[in-house]
């Protein structure tokens, strides 16, 4: 449990733009999962994992784990999973996931060891 209580999730899910604070000051990117637009490109789920540090998670060895398995990467794959079917719920349609170390775009799963520099030392996320 640990695991994801420690997990960043940087989620913006809705079939428009959806503002995570009514406070201007702590409003992140307005960020847009779905549109109708022809040409419109959906994001992928970004799961961290640089295997050469050893941090994050291999998406292919995380999803589709036995129920009773409560390793980390099942935490993993059962939270972005979740996090699939709330969108697709949400907006019909069904976001590819991927495995990177590349966090810059996206919608982001990492833990802080994972993370950037700028990520780790921002105030709004480790407080």
């Amino acid at each position: 449990m640990k695991l994801l209580a420690g997990l960043l999730i940087f989620t913006f899910v809705g079939p428009a733009v959806v503002e995570a604070d009514r406070n201007p000051k702590n409003r992140g990117h307005e960020f847009l999962v779905w549109n109708d637009t022809p040409g419109f490109v959906a994001p992928k789920i970004v799961v961290q994992f640089d295997p050469d540090k050893g941090t994050g998670f291999d998406w292919v060895q995380a999803r589709g784990r036995p129920w009773h398995d409560s390793s980390n990467a099942a935490q993993v794959g059962a939270a972005v999973e979740f996090l699939r079917e709330g969108i697709h719920r949400l907006c019909g349609c069904q976001l590819d996931v991927v495995s990177s170390n590349n966090l810059s775009s996206g919608i982001v799963l990492t833990l802080l060891d994972g993370a950037s520099e700028d990520i780790r030392r921002d105030e709004a996320i480790v407080a």
